[in-house]
């Protein structure tokens, strides 16, 4: 484990791959380490390359502008209900609702699911530190997780043209277009 506090220093770890390897994982427990090994994140050259490649795609500055009238829409349509209610939790019903829905939207995932997202999210990054007593706690809410990635992100199940679409495409034809 390497905690780089200054620029250059960063910079030049991330040029080293043969010192500072991410392959073999970056979080600071073997067990989660092993379940995310060839993901993106825990990836080191060409595989590296590759991925975010795929994943950047529709990241672009470009490809998220397409997406500016349908959050436009679904704000306007979320703050409009809001108002007619007079009162309402702002963070359970305003800052939370929103980016799920717009980025499970965009990934092109059912509507089944979306209300665990944040719990999914949570745990995900309390099993990033030290295999304690809150990252063991959450390896049972990530297979839950896996579940749901295994069987509701799947072709016939996501919007055709949605982002993880066009991922399974892209890997479908190789990850190099």
């Amino acid at each position: 484990m390497f905690a780089l506090t200054r620029y250059d220093s960063v910079l030049r770890a991330l040029k080293d791959v043969n010192t500072f390897s991410s392959a073999s994982g970056v979080m600071m427990n073997d067990d989660m380490n092993h379940v995310l090994r060839g993901n993106t994140l825990c990836s080191d050259g060409t595989d590296h390359q590759r991925a975010r490649r795929i994943i950047g795609k529709p990241l672009t500055p470009t490809a998220l502008s397409s997406l500016k009238d349908e959050i436009t829409l679904k704000a306007e349509r979320l703050v409009d209900g809001l108002i007619a209610k007079s009162t309402f939790c702002a963070v359970t019903e305003l800052a939370t609702f929103l980016p799920v829905d717009i980025v499970a939207s965009a990934v092109g995932l059912p509507q089944e699911g979306r209300e665990r997202m944040l719990v999914w999210a949570t745990q995900m990054f309390n099993c990033f530190g030290p295999l304690n007593d809150r990252a063991r706690s959450a390896f049972p809410v990530l297979q839950e997780m896996m579940h749901y990635a295994r069987t509701q992100a799947v072709r016939g199940k996501l919007t055709p043209g949605s982002w993880a679409d066009g991922i399974l495409d892209a890997m479908d034809r190789g990850g190099d277009r």
